[in-house]
């Protein structure tokens, strides 16, 4: 919320911050029209506003000391149509065009910008999201890859199959990715979230 958002930055303000990650998110798997509204906005509040809000008081300084990064965690359910998981997606595409457009407007001030793309990873996410268990890249590796990436390209995806379903995607029209997807995350899903 607006006020976590400012405790922050309170709670930094004597810190020189040179490298922002906007890694603080969720996501909630089910039907849309089953899912509670107040937690749906608490998802945009989370997954988009605060990573606008926090750049945006942490990036004036990095820009005029010629030097920081900023980090924005998006996903791959960002890059398509995701059934079940409609208002996740639209967050992380979202972060995803927020983070490649930031990085075109500061490149050559020194200050890198990366967009994280990973697919599923062992976090609590799944748990959080209202989702059955199912396997994931340890998070050690995603953050290796991130900082690897980091001052080298706009945006990376986490994982060889996920940088495949990602470009993959781009070459069908977004109806049939919708509906191939739906199926992939039905699996996924307790059924009394459908």
């Amino acid at each position: 919320n607006a006020e976590g958002i400012d405790r922050l930055v309170e709670a930094v303000a004597h810190l020189g911050i040179d490298v922002l990650v906007n890694n603080a998110g969720f996501g909630a798997a089910g039907r849309f029209d089953r899912l509670d509204g107040e937690r749906l906005r608490q998802m945009v509040q989370l997954n988009c506003v605060a990573p606008v809000l926090l750049t945006r008081r942490f990036l004036p300084a990095m820009v005029a000391r010629g030097r920081g990064a900023v980090i924005v965690v998006g996903s791959i359910a960002g890059a398509q149509p995701l059934p079940y998981h409609a208002v996740y997606a639209a967050t992380k595409a979202f972060d995803r065009c927020f983070g490649e457009s930031l990085w075109a407007e500061v490149l050559g001030s020194g200050v890198d910008v990366l967009v994280l793309e990973p697919g599923t990873t062992e976090t609590e996410f799944q748990a959080v999201a209202g989702e059955d268990p199912h396997s994931g890249e340890p998070p050690a590796k995603v953050v290796k890859l991130a900082l690897e990436a980091l001052g080298r390209q706009p945006s990376v995806v986490s994982g060889w199959p996920n940088w495949l379903r990602v470009n993959g995607a781009r070459f069908l029209p977004r109806s049939i990715v919708a509906l191939i997807a739906g199926p992939v995350m039905l699996r996924r899903i307790p059924a009394e979230r459908l």
